[in-house]
C-alpha cells in the first residue's frame, strides 16, 4: 500500500510540475541526394530515404502534430541527385509530410530559374526570408502552426553564399541580405503572435551560434550546410541547436517541453536523439518503388561508355599531390581545350579516383570528380597567378601534402624546394609577366577560397565552360577525343 501511496504522489507531481505542451521536432538537413542505405566503417548498412520516410510516417501516426523540418541542400551532390538536376529526389520529398523546407545553397547548383521550378511543389512549405529578387521575397519568410496548444513560428533563412556560387541571380536581380537582419525583424515584428519560435537555417553551426547568442527570444535553431554532428545539442541564449550530421545517416528528433509562466512561454527540459536509419525501421512502399527506379536509370547513365583509356591515369594521394600526373594532365587538359583560356588548374585534393585502361564510363569520371564543383574562367594578372602558386609550393612541402597542389595545363611550372620559389612560364617557355593579364581556368571551389587560394577579387568572364561541373567538362573532353592516352611532358618540375 505504501509503495502504491507513492506512486501516486510521483505521478501527481509530474503533473504539477510538468503541465505544459511539448514541441516535437522530426529533422533532416543536407541530405545530398543519397537515397540509397550505404554501408558503413563497422560494416553497418545505414541510411536510405525510404527507411527515413517510414520512420516519420511511425512517428507522426503516435504524435501527428510532430513537426517535419528540413535545413536545405537536399537535391544536388551525389550521382543520384545529379543524374537528373534533382527531378527525382524532388519526386521523392514530394512523398514525405514536411512541415517547412529552407533551401540551401545547392538547391540553386543548375541556376536560379531551375531552382525556382524544381521547388515549385514546395511553394507552400518552403521558408526563406533573405532571398529577394527585384525587391520582393522569393518565398514566405515564415509560417506559425498550432502544435500541442503552442503557436510555433518557424521561420528559414539560407547562406549568403549562394551568390558566390549559383548561376543566373545577378539576371534575375536576387538580392541575398544578412541572416540575422531577418531573424530579428521576425521576432520583433511577431512578438504578440507565436509562443515558440524556431529557426530552420542553412548557414552553417558557427553562424547558428552567433544567432542564438544575438537573440534570447529564438527558442530552437535546426541547422545546416556544415554536416556538423550534434549528438547533444548545445544552448547559447536559452536558444536549442540542433544538426544531423548529412547524407541522410541521422534523422534529428527533439522534443522541448515548455510551460506558460507569467504570461510567457519558458522551455523547461528538452531532449535529443540522433537516429540511425537502419533495416529495422522497414521502408516507406511508395518511396521504395521510386528509389528502385532511379537507381535503374543511374545504373543505366552510369555504364554509358564516353571514350577509352589506352593505358592507366594512375591518382595516388602522393601522386596527385607532390608532382605532375597523367591524371592531373588529362583534366586540366579539358578544362584549358573547352575554354580556349591562356592556362589552366586543377587542384589535386579535388582529384580522388584513378582511371583504368578500358572502357571509360559516366561512373568512372564520376569517382575521379566526385564533388560538385563549376568550371569557370577569371582574369588574373601575372603577378597575383605567381602569388598563388606560392599557395601551392607550400601544399607540395611534406608532410603536408595539401590538396592545394595545383596539376596545370598551358604553361610550365618550376618549383625550387630548396629556396622556397616558384617560377612560372608559357607552354612556348616564355616568362609570366607579372603586369601583364591572362585568362585562367578553374574551378568555383578554388575561385571561392577553398585550398587558401585567393582569386576572390578576380573578375569572372563569360566561357563556354562557366557554371558546368566539372565532370561534364572531362566527360565531353573525352567524348570529343574518344581516345586518352596518359602522358607527362614536364610541364611541372621540382627540383
Amino acid at each position: 500500500m505504501k509503495k502504491f501511496s507513492f506512486l501516486i504522489i510521483v505521478y501527481v507531481f509530474c503533473i504539477v510540475c510538468f503541465s505544459g505542451d511539448f514541441v516535437r521536432i522530426l529533422h533532416t538537413n543536407d541530405f545530398h541526394g543519397h537515397i540509397l542505405p550505404k554501408v558503413d566503417r563497422d560494416g553497418n548498412e545505414i541510411g536510405g530515404i525510404a527507411r527515413i520516410a517510414k520512420k516519420i510516417e511511425d512517428v507522426l501516426s503516435v504524435h501527428p502534430q510532430t513537426l517535419v523540418l528540413d535545413a536545405g541542400d537536399f537535391i544536388s551532390g551525389f550521382l543520384y541527385a545529379n543524374f537528373d538536376t534533382g527531378e527525382t529526389v524532388v519526386e521523392i520529398y514530394k512523398q514525405i509530410p514536411f512541415t517547412a523546407i529552407v533551401p540551401g545553397n545547392h538547391e540553386f547548383d543548375y541556376g536560379y530559374e531551375n531552382m525556382k521550378k524544381i521547388l515549385a511543389p514546395f511553394e507552400d512549405k518552403i521558408v526563406c526570408a533573405n532571398v529577394y529578387s527585384r525587391g520582393k521575397r522569393v518565398y514566405q519568410p515564415f509560417i506559425i502552426k498550432e502544435v500541442n496548444n503552442l503557436r510555433v513560428l518557424i521561420m528559414g533563412v539560407t547562406t549568403p553564399e549562394i551568390k558566390r556560387f549559383a548561376l543566373g541571380l545577378d539576371e534575375a536581380g536576387v538580392f541575398v541580405s544578412l541572416p540575422q537582419n531577418e531573424v530579428r525583424k521576425i521576432l520583433s515584428q511577431n512578438r504578440d503572435k507565436f509562443d515558440v519560435s524556431i529557426l530552420i537555417s542553412h548557414i552553417g553551426f558557427e553562424e547558428d551560434v552567433k544567432i542564438a547568442q544575438e537573440f534570447a527570444d529564438l527558442d530552437i535553431i535546426i541547422g545546416g550546410h556544415t554536416h556538423t554532428l550534434l549528438k547533444v545539442p548545445p544552448v547559447f541564449n536559452n536558444t536549442i541547436i540542433n544538426q544531423a550530421s548529412a547524407y541522410g545517416e541521422r534523422l534529428g528528433f527533439l522534443r522541448a517541453y515548455y510551460e506558460k509562466v507569467n504570461d510567457k512561454t519558458v522551455m523547461k527540459y528538452f531532449n535529443s536523439n540522433l537516429m540511425i536509419p537502419l533495416a529495422s525501421w522497414g521502408e516507406n512502399k511508395i518511396i521504395k518503388n521510386l528509389v528502385d527506379k532511379a537507381e535503374q536509370k543511374v545504373i543505366a547513365i552510369s555504364t554509358q561508355i564516353v571514350g577509352e583509356a589506352l593505358d592507366v591515369f594512375p591518382a595516388g594521394k602522393k601522386d596527385v599531390r607532390m608532382g605532375e600526373t597523367e591524371i592531373g594532365n588529362l583534366i586540366s587538359d579539358s578544362l584549358l581545350y573547352l575554354s580556349k583560356a591562356d592556362f589552366a588548374v586543377m587542384n589535386g585534393g579535388g582529384i580522388r579516383a584513378s582511371l583504368n585502361k578500358g572502357a571509360i564510363s559516366a561512373a568512372d569520371v564520376e569517382k575521379i570528380l566526385p564533388f560538385k564543383n563549376n568550371a569557370i574562367v577569371i582574369k588574373v594578372t601575372g603577378k597575383k597567378l605567381i602569388e598563388n602558386f606560392e599557395n601551392s609550393l607550400q601544399g607540395l612541402k611534406i608532410p603536408k601534402l595539401s590538396g592545394a597542389f595545383l596539376q596545370v595545363a598551358g604553361m610550365k611550372v618550376e618549383y625550387d624546394l630548396e629556396n622556397e620559389k616558384v617560377m612560372l612560364f608559357t607552354k612556348d617557355g616564355k616568362a609570366i609577366e607579372k603586369n601583364k593579364e591572362y585568362t585562367l581556368a578553374l574551378n568555383d571551389y578554388m575561385k571561392n577560397g577553398g585550398d587558401g587560394y585567393l582569386f576572390k577579387e578576380c573578375e569572372e568572364i563569360n566561357s563556354y565552360i562557366t557554371g558546368k561541373p566539372l565532370k561534364d567538362v572531362l566527360t565531353e573532353y573525352i567524348r570529343k577525343v574518344q581516345k586518352v592516352s596518359p602522358k607527362k611532358d614536364n610541364r611541372i618540375v621540382i627540383k
